[in-house]
């Protein structure tokens, strides 16, 4: 019986005209096709589960948070109400960690090149980022280049900074890019081997600060600018100017970097111009009140370890 039914499958397939035949062929294979890709982006997605997994649990001991993380895969990317990430180097209390946080963050991998973007809202302005490796597998570089628009300087020095600092950002808006090569050691950055440039703009800048010497403790309407460069462990500081009606200060020099920042290399000049009446009379070393009398300005050299600079007053 079966072996009938087979014969005359057989003799109405052969009696098909050729083109009918050769779709009677494709369509099962593009059957497995689909089924062979559905498996595939099942493991897929069952490896990136997994993967974000350790990832999250090594952030969570890094100190880094998150909220409410989601993940698409049609196109690959992540998507994170909040991300917080805690700056050590900057805590000067034990019981206070200054973090960044980023908000509305979203993350996209692309693959035609490879290439990894992020945007994100941080202090009330823009963020968005840009990592492209040098290969898609065991890249030995990446290519980072950033850029953040109107960063609101308050909300940025209150997360930044404690009431006891000795400069408290109280308002303005900062603009920021930056573009570096980062080499790479088993997926992880090498230090002293990356290179690139930062540029800094400040409109409309306003401070609070504990310095005696100043009359005024609150600075406002200040605007400058910073650019610096570095190449491995040299670093160059080839502009930065702060002024307002009050002031004026320019200051350029290069660094050594160090592995440990309190062990860099400092090699700076600076130039500070402040009319004499600003200053306190008792409260300003001579040398230094006499010379804004003399000549309205201050030069300045800081040379020497980071952790304990030289400062000295040029004539």
């Amino acid at each position: 019986m079966i072996r009938a039914l087979w014969d005359d499958l057989l003799v109405r397939v052969q009696a098909w005209p050729r083109a009918a035949r050769r779709r009677a062929a494709v369509l099962p294979l593009c059957g497995l096709a689909f089924y062979a890709l559905f498996c595939g982006l099942f493991y897929a997605g069952e490896q990136v589960d997994a993967r974000l997994g350790s990832v999250s649990r090594a952030a969570v001991a890094m100190g880094i948070g998150f909220e409410r993380p989601r993940i698409s895969y049609f196109p690959p990317a992540a998507s994170l109400d909040a991300l917080w990430l805690p700056l050590r180097a900057l805590s000067g209390d034990a019981g206070r960690t200054p973090a960044l946080i980023l908000r509305d963050v979203r993350l996209e991998m692309h693959f035609f090149p490879a290439r990894l973007t992020v945007q994100a809202r941080l202090a009330g302005g823009e963020l968005h980022l840009l990592l492209t490796p040098s290969a898609f597998f065991r890249p030995d570089a990446c290519a980072v280049r950033a850029e953040a628009k109107g960063l609101d300087l308050a909300e940025l020095g209150a997360a930044l900074t404690g009431d006891g600092a000795l400069l408290r950002l109280m308002g303005g808006s900062l603009s920021a890019s930056c573009d570096a090569s980062v080499p790479l050691r088993d997926g992880r950055p090498v230090f002293g081997g990356s290179g690139g440039g930062l540029s800094l703009t400040l409109h409309g800048g306003a401070l609070e600060h504990s310095l005696p010497m100043l009359r005024a403790p609150r600075l406002e309407g200040l605007d400058g600018r910073m650019e610096l460069v570095w190449k491995k462990n040299a670093l160059e500081l080839r502009q930065c100017a702060l002024n307002n009606a009050v002031l004026q200060l320019q200051a350029e020099g290069r660094a050594t970097l160090a592995p440990a920042a309190g062990d860099s290399r400092l090699d700076l000049r600076a130039v500070l111009r402040l009319a004499p009446e600003q200053l306190r009379e008792e409260l300003t070393p001579a040398r230094t009140f006499q010379s804004f009398t003399s000549r309205g300005e201050a030069r300045v050299r800081i040379s020497g370890a980071a952790r304990r600079p030289s400062i000295e007053l040029q004539s």
